[in-house]
């Protein structure tokens, strides 16, 4: 046994790498420990061994350097553990940073068990870390403590940091005379983990390892890592997997707190830079451009392998994530903006009105003519014009000049003459739901009308400089403010705020580039705020750091995924004297399939931005030039492909919003994502690009190109797990592909017998299905696509479970919804298998009075039996075959 001083040292290191709650529980190991069947840990020396040979496996020697193999492959080989002191890298690699003691240790958290050593490190000279942790660093003392967690599953390795005492002279900036930079912000000052390349499979060998990284909104991109890796947009590089390019098995790697603190990367991008590693490394850590470290401060970082394809380690990865800060993700009835049909000005409306009428009568007019088409909306969303963001267009014709930023964001704007000059809550009881309104970035000095009037509170503690502003995060002054605003707000009619450009504020903000726990403070105390007035959260720009965060706030809900919703069209200066009707489509605004998988594992519902579901009559619209732009963009343009969009957008499992002008809306079209009372018929999920696409887009071979998604529903009463209905759209394929039940999550049976398949291409027929021939293992090949012109051609498969072990009725659903299996409608779902009679009862929910067609197929046939129900006052109906 060790003595008590030697474990007291192991409880100390615990305490500073882990929360107080699993720091007191904490469990100092000697030998060999088991835990459950399978993960073991050793202690050799001062060395420590741990893991699963199958999974994850985790060599640390002696000098603190450490391996990583996966499933008995060496995959990872450390760098240098660094931290930069006063300007200066002190670097393992050369002798400036040494490790003082080891010692093993465990515990239990939200994960479950885990075993692990923590190592402490000083600066040459120092006796190490203060055990008391009350002393202030001295001239870089003992400056920090290092700990791996191995999970007891095998899959699931931690790497925590904390700096006991702090750090100065944190910057990778230090002493140069450089403004902070969003690139020397994404510069890790400190090194833990850090993976050498060239060693192990990263950047070397026969097979080098792939990679996904992710850019603004959670754009995805990758390759063969490093090439393109930390590219525009991508300044914090998280998270980030890693991917066998034999195997397409993963890993993925991030921040799993302090996420708007903690980047990965290499050293800055100069002759000179003194962050350095030789051989060049891979390095997780603090920010680059924080002037200190505050004594206590941690970073933690999660690597998460599941030995299958990327999109069930993506989804592993955010299992683990949220089981540690206690999140969930949201169900179909989160928000009103996730449950119901909206409308957007987001599209016709964008900078733009009815003539003659102020945007308060535009919409008035537009929800009007919606209602009388037959359609039910739940909110309208109200992008950036309303605080004038930037130029708008009046009555008379004219323009209003913007603020080229957000001036101010309350009711007080909104009432501008060309707004809406009757208020908010006015146009709330106007139009009868709330709204989601767009919030971008604070204007700062620089503005012509100067800063925020709410600056001028001295009460509300704002930052105030010249590019930007917010209000002082951590604050009380500025939670203050944010609860004043958001009461108001909320009283009326905001029901979400949609954050965008907080890409833009950061950068512009010293504050945020060199203070630790700023960017996440004043989007915290925002959220927080919110919330308790009832008011969520839709991200729209911002880095990926934000959907990470996203798990500590309380109100988070939706994401943008896709591209804004803009033609990106150059126009002549005529281009307002006559309507072209050009047709277009923007591509990155349709294709998600990728997009939406890294949200949705972290807890947040994706959203395809707005679409024209039908041909627009802009004559009716203003149209001012903006440069080379009209606005609105989309002015005296058409959309070509409408129909595919409103198949992605209901695909999605977010938010479904047209942004159509007055009486344009193609009502039944946009009514086949709904019921009659606009609640949205969706899959259980959202809609993920199979494996070969990531393979195809990750390693340029292989798999397949173009959009191939999945997605699907399980019913209560479903007697099998997984999807009982599966839904595969293809489209922009350059080659045919053939889709099979390995290529598809959640599948339940790969026997043809078992399910039953149709499909839809576009422009086809709504009212009937076609049962396809049977196509062995439950395969059907999506063909080829023009990429250009017709890249908007799509074929959506529809494969239904056979009752009763492939012998009884089938249950297709409603041939009129794009989705015509859902929760939403379809309430319970019970089989009756009894020798020699099978049979089928549904449950169906809906508003009273409302139709709905449900077919059927019977045992044995191809034949489709089509049942009429009509939902009785409980607002129920049921169904029952044969």
């Amino acid at each position: 046994m060790r003595d008590r001083s030697c474990a007291e040292a192991g409880r100390v290191k615990a305490d500073a790498i882990m929360p107080k709650s699993v720091g007191a529980g904490l469990i100092v190991l000697v030998g060999i420990v088991l835990l459950g069947t399978t993960a073991t840990a050793v202690v050799q020396g001062s060395g420590w061994s741990g893991g699963v040979k199958d999974r994850v496996w985790v060599d640390v020697a002696a000098d603190g350097s450490y391996s990583l193999t996966f499933n008995g492959e060496l995959w990872l080989d450390s760098g240098p553990t660094e931290v930069t002191v006063d300007g200066k890298v002190r670097s393992s690699a050369d002798g400036s940073l040494i490790l003082t003691s080891t010692d093993p240790i465990s515990g239990t958290d939200a994960l479950g068990q885990y075993t692990g050593v923590a190592q402490s490190w000083s600066l040459p000279g120092h006796a190490g870390i203060n055990s008391s942790r009350r002393a202030p660093m001295v001239d870089g003392g003992g400056v920090m403590v290092t700990a791996f967690l191995m999970g007891a599953d095998g899959a699931t390795l931690r790497f925590n940091t904390s700096f006991p005492a702090g750090v100065r002279g944190a910057s990778v900036l230090a002493g140069r005379g450089e403004a902070a930079t969003f690139a020397a912000w994404g510069t890790p000052s400190t090194a833990f983990p850090s993976f050498s390349l060239g060693k192990g499979r990263l950047a070397t060998g026969p097979n080098p390892l792939g990679y996904v990284g992710y850019q603004e909104i959670g754009r995805p991109s990758g390759g063969i890592f490093p090439v393109g890796y930390k590219g525009s947009g991508e300044e914090d590089g998280v998270p980030l997997a890693l991917v066998d390019p034999l195997t397409q098995t993963a890993a993925m790697l991030s921040p799993s707190a302090q996420f708007y603190d903690t980047v990965f990367g290499f050293s800055l991008d100069t002759d000179d830079e003194v962050p350095s590693a030789t051989p060049p490394t891979l390095r997780c850590g603090v920010i680059g451009t924080a002037d200190s470290i505050p004594a206590g401060w941690q970073t933690q970082v999660i690597l998460q392998y599941a030995n299958r394809g990327l999109t069930d380690t993506v989804m592993s990865w955010g299992d683990a994530l949220l089981a540690l800060h206690g999140k969930h993700r949201p169900g179909s009835t989160a928000t009103v903006q996730v449950e119901r049909l909206g409308l957007s000005t987001v599209g016709h409306y964008f900078y733009g009105a009815a003539y003659n009428a102020t945007m308060e009568s535009t919409l008035a007019q537009l929800a009007t003519a919606t209602k009388a088409a037959g359609l039910s909306f739940g909110y309208v969303l109200i992008d950036s014009m309303w605080y004038r963001e930037g130029a708008v267009p009046t009555p008379d014709g004219r323009t209003d000049p913007g603020f080229g930023g957000m001036w101010r964001w309350d009711d007080t704007i909104a009432r501008a003459p060309e707004m809406f000059p009757s208020g908010l809550a006015a146009l709330r009881k106007e139009l009868g739901v709330p709204f989601v309104m767009h919030m971008g970035e604070w204007v700062g000095n620089a503005s012509e009308s100067g800063a925020p009037p709410y600056a001028s509170t001295p009460s509300w503690d704002w930052v105030v400089e010249e590019k930007a502003s917010i209000p002082r995060a951590n604050s009380a002054g500025g939670r203050a403010f944010w609860d004043n605003l958001f009461e108001s707000m909320a009283a009326n009619g905001l029901t979400t705020y949609k954050l965008d450009h907080s890409q833009q504020q950061m950068p512009n903000m010293n504050y945020l580039l060199t203070t630790l726990g700023a960017t996440a403070g004043w989007l915290k105390d925002m959220a927080v705020a919110a919330a308790r007035h009832g008011v969520t959260k839709q991200y729209g720009g911002h880095i990926s750091s934000g959907f990470l965060h996203s798990v500590e706030l309380p109100n988070e809900v939706v994401a943008r995924v896709s591209d804004d919703y803009i033609p990106g069209l150059r126009r002549t200066p005529a281009a307002c004297a006559a309507q072209s009707d050009t047709a277009t489509s923007p591509r990155g605004n349709v294709f998600m399939g990728k997009n939406s998988l890294y949200p949705w594992a972290v807890g947040l519902v994706p959203y395809k931005d707005a679409f024209l579901s039908a041909r627009q009559r802009w004559n009716t619209t203003t149209c001012s030039l903006d440069g080379e732009y009209t606005k609105p963009e989309w002015w005296g343009l058409q959309e070509e492909f409408p129909e595919l969009h409103v198949v992605v957008a209901t695909l999605s499992a977010g938010p479904v919003a047209p942004g159509d002008g007055i009486a344009d809306t193609d009502a039944v079209l946009v009514g086949r994502t709904c019921s009659s009372n606009g609640t949205l018929l969706k899959p259980d999920r959202p809609a993920f690009a199979i494996d070969a696409i990531w393979e195809r887009a990750i390693f340029g071979s292989g798999g397949a190109s173009g959009e191939i998604t999945h997605t699907g529903t399980t019913l209560v009463g479903q007697s099998t797990p997984g999807f009982g209905w599966h839904y595969v759209l293809g489209a922009a394929l350059e080659a045919k592909f053939t889709v099979r039940s390995t290529d598809l999550s959640a599948v339940n049976v790969d026997n043809t017998s078992m399910v039953v398949t149709w499909m839809r291409s576009a422009g086809g027929p709504w009212d009937g299905i076609v049962i396809a021939a049977a196509a062995a293992p439950m395969a059907h090949t999506q063909l080829p696509f023009d990429t250009s012109p017709s890249w908007g051609s799509y074929a959506l498969w529809n494969m239904a479970q056979v009752s009763c072990d492939g012998v009884g009725w089938t249950l297709l659903g409603e041939a009129a919804k794009i989705v015509p299996v859902s929760r939403q409608r379809f309430q319970k779902y019970t089989e009756d298998c009894t020798a020699g009679i099978t049979s089928i009862e549904v449950v169906l929910a809906g508003v009273p009075g409302e139709v709905v067609d449900v077919s059927f197929l019977p045992p044995g046939s191809t034949s489709v039996h089509v049942v009429h129900a009509k939902i009785g006052m409980d607002s129920e109906a049921r169904i029952a075959v044969p």
